[in-house]
């Protein structure tokens, strides 16, 4: 799921394909887009009505929606995709965040009804890429692998990884960067 920091011993990324959407989304319940749309508000999370249970287990995007709506309750969202989306459906939460590429790379992208601007709402450090992790001195496997990289995706997630070590950085604090 997420990429860490450091490597385990005798570990390398192997394999870097194409990022996928670095963003995250806004994923609204049903009754709530739509009490937006007959107000004539856009589904952001500005627009969220003061009070709405917001679900996520960021850190930072939990500190950047409150910067963004200080009126909304921000709640801790725990689960695979699928139960939080139940969770969301069933009204345990008003809107949840999710990463833009995982909701797409399970076929759920119709489920995004805002991607968050990434000037405003900044990513995690790596969210999107997809690394493949292999022993360092397995060859064979580097070979096999390699049709799928992107010099791209590798360049971003070396800076990006390299970003996080420098300040010491993960899951536990909430920073972002692209």
């Amino acid at each position: 799921k997420d990429l860490p920091g450091a490597l385990a011993d005798g570990l390398m990324i192997c394999c870097t394909p194409a990022r996928e959407d670095s963003r995250d989304a806004l994923v609204v319940r049903a009754d709530v887009r739509q009490a937006l749309r007959d107000a004539g508000e856009p589904v952001t999370i500005e627009s969220l009505p003061a009070g709405a249970r917001v679900g996520t287990t960021s850190l930072r995007r939990a500190a950047l929606t409150r910067r963004l709506n200080p009126g909304v309750e921000v709640i801790s969202l725990r689960g695979n995709v699928p139960t939080r989306l139940r969770k969301l459906d069933e009204g345990q939460f008003d809107a949840i965040l999710l990463a833009a590429a995982g909701l797409r790379r399970l076929g759920l992208g119709d489920r995004v009804d805002a991607a968050l601007d990434p000037e405003v709402f900044c990513p995690a450090a790596t969210q999107g890429i997809l690394a493949l992790e292999c022993r360092a001195a397995d060859e064979r496997v580097r070979a096999l692998v390699s049709p799928l990289r992107d010099v791209d995706a590798a360049d971003m997630a070396a800076a990006e990884r390299s970003f996080l070590a420098r300040l010491e950085g993960g899951c536990q604090v909430p920073m972002g960067c692209l």
